[in-house]
């Protein structure tokens, strides 16, 4: 016979009747109160504590549980005052069953198989270019090879070409049937809340993404695998390993790891952060380049290296600005250095420069009668001083580190 549910009465409910004879009220079934809409006769009658059965196995060990929606209003706008029989059957929301008997017996019933709601013309895609006419008629999607899954908002489709796609742009709305379809299905009442997705996984393992052929009974970590599909029966068993030439990612507990032949690329319109309590190590085999069209800091507390096998390239087009508080290779050097339309300017040219002028002011003052240790100290600020205030006359630089 064919039932809409009304009302679910949950393991734990007191209502539920297999879980009234426990003291904690912890029964095994959930069941539901269902409104017999065909059982043969015109005849419309009230069915209670149906059992509803699961979809798959659910033991002790595999579990599974979807309940389905019971009736809230009637699918034209209206109100249910009372939870009964009163109304055209069509027109309640609830979930629609067939429903059977264990042995027969009328106290015994259970929901056999689930069936499809009548008032439904937006989802099987009975309409896909417009609202069905009055006669009911409309043109047809092609939805034969799809699956297409929505709970609670959120869908899951898979195409005719084996293309998984999941939304959750909808998660958690309301539907508005009485507002009629909106982009294929019922309308629905959007809410900020819900739609986030979070993925827990085991410590001691890995989460892969890998876009290389799949390898005949290859498993994760590129490992072999009986029960992966693959050639049966088979000469030799298939060997763990797998050569990649298209990106992989892999993520453990402690460590991230890209493999990508081509560009891996990060922008943004804000801010980027990439901070590390150890080392930041960045290795080319060709050219680095950073440009910024406004600021480039480059700031540690330690030690600051930059490294290439053939060239690094830094430029910016306002101020280029190196800070460090320990200095292992030499003294600090803040610089802007010559004008865009200058030769480049070496970094050895600038160091020569710099012990040029110092040699300079100790030559001319070290060795004067009187000179004390402060006159000295004075001398070589103010030759430093100078040499920077040289360098930082341009706007705009181009270092070379010629190695």
């Amino acid at each position: 016979m064919l039932g809409i549910v009304l009302e679910i009465y949950p393991a734990d409910d007191p209502r539920n009747r297999f879980s009234a004879g426990f003291d904690d009220y912890r029964g095994p079934f959930h069941t539901c109160r269902v409104l017999i809409i065909d059982d043969g006769s015109n005849a419309q009658t009230t069915l209670e504590q149906v059992i509803i059965t699961p979809d798959c196995t659910s033991g002790i060990d595999d579990y599974y549980e979807k309940l389905p929606k019971p009736s809230t209003k009637l699918v034209d706008g209206g109100t249910m005052a009372v939870q009964g029989n009163n109304y055209d059957p069509n027109l309640l929301d609830g979930d629609r069953c067939v429903i059977a008997f264990i042995g027969g017996s009328i106290d015994k019933p259970f929901i056999v198989r689930w069936w499809p709601h009548a008032k439904n013309f937006y989802d099987p895609a009975t309409s896909g270019t417009g609202d069905p006419d009055p006669s009911g008629r409309g043109s047809t999607l092609q939805q034969t090879p799809r699956f297409f899954k929505r709970v609670n908002g959120t869908e899951t489709v898979v195409n005719g070409s084996g293309d998984v796609i999941v939304s959750t742009t909808l998660a958690n709305s309301v539907v508005a049937p009485q507002e009629g379809s909106s982009e294929g299905r019922y309308a629905r009442t959007e809410r900020t809340e819900g739609g986030s997705v979070k993925l827990f996984v085991k410590d001691s393992q890995t989460l892969e993404f890998d876009f290389n052929p799949q390898a005949d009974g290859i498993g994760v970590l590129g490992r072999a695998d009986v029960q992966m599909p693959q050639t049966n029966p088979r000469p030799n068993p298939p060997q763990s390993g797998q050569s990649r030439s298209n990106t992989y990612v892999k993520l453990d507990k402690t460590n991230v790891e890209y493999y990508v032949p081509t560009k891996f690329k990060v922008h943004s319109r804000g801010t980027v952060n990439v901070s590390a309590t150890g080392n930041i190590n960045i290795d080319t085999d060709a050219n680095a380049s950073i440009s910024s069209q406004v600021d480039i800091n480059l700031d540690s507390a330690q030690v600051l290296k930059t490294k290439s096998i053939l060239e690094t390239e830094i430029s910016s087009a306002y101020y280029i600005k190196l800070n460090a508080i320990q200095v292992l290779l030499g003294p600090a050097l803040v610089y802007p250095a010559t004008p865009a339309t200058s030769n480049p300017v070496y970094l050895s040219t600038l160091i020569d420069g710099a012990v040029a002028v110092l040699q300079g002011a100790i030559n001319g003052v070290w060795d004067a009668p009187g000179v004390t240790t402060e006159m000295k100290v004075e001398a070589l600020k103010a030759a430093i001083d100078g040499l920077f205030q040289t360098l930082t006359t341009a706007k705009s630089t181009t270092v070379f580190v010629s190695i």
